[in-house]
């Protein structure tokens, strides 16, 4: 059952502590968790040097919405991430949506849709999930997905997960595994990220 109410109210706080005592009632072998998230690939510089009382400028080659971005998609478990899936600015593109008219398919799709979603749970998650010993697994996926439980089942019983026996649906916002995919499979991204600030700071001190 999906229920809506608005962020900040009393009926949204409910609803949180609800799902959390939901999730304490069961083991936490059983708990698989579905969420996407994206990062920026080239981020930009935000400090630079200049002389006393300047402000430090940076030059960038295309406005910021147009920077190229990776898309993730990805599954953890209690005992350590199942699966993940990521899609540059450039696989965009390729990937036609079908929502869209023939001519405006060409332009690829913005994040992941939901018939990218269905696919990464039946070719990717499913799996995984099937070699887990655990008998009753519990999916517990994102309402910004835009999921029905039966439609998420039906997927992961394509794929082979025949012990998947329910589906949870996370009240709006309540998003703590988007941080724990990111934390788990953008750490390569990051640092690499982090790296090439560092040398640019180390070439404007040489300057």
């Amino acid at each position: 059952m999906t229920t809506f109410c608005a962020l900040g109210t009393e009926e949204y706080r409910n609803s949180v502590t609800s799902f959390r005592r939901k999730c304490q009632k069961i083991s936490k072998s059983r708990l698989v968790f579905v969420d996407g998230s994206g990062l920026r690939a080239e981020p930009r510089q935000l400090t630079g040097l200049a002389l006393r009382g300047r402000t430090p400028k940076t030059t960038a080659k295309k406005p910021e919405k147009y920077e190229p971005r990776v898309d993730i998609m990805g599954a953890i478990g209690y005992s350590g991430p199942l699966a993940c899936e990521t899609k540059t600015s450039t696989q965009r593109k390729t990937i036609p949506n079908s929502k869209k008219s023939k001519k405006q398919q060409k332009k690829g799709v913005k994040g992941y849709t939901k018939d990218m979603v269905k696919k990464f749970l039946k070719d990717k998650l499913a799996p995984k999930i099937a070699d887990m010993e655990v008998k009753k697994v519990i999916l517990c996926i994102d309402k910004g997905l835009a999921f029905k439980e039966e439609e998420a089942k039906e997927q992961l019983r394509l794929g082979g997960a025949t012990n998947v026996t329910e589906v949870w649906i996370l009240p709006r916002t309540l998003r703590s595994t988007s941080v724990l995919l990111i934390i788990t499979f953008g750490t390569r991204l990051n640092s690499e990220c982090e790296q090439k600030n560092h040398e640019r700071k180390q070439e404007l001190q040489e300057y």
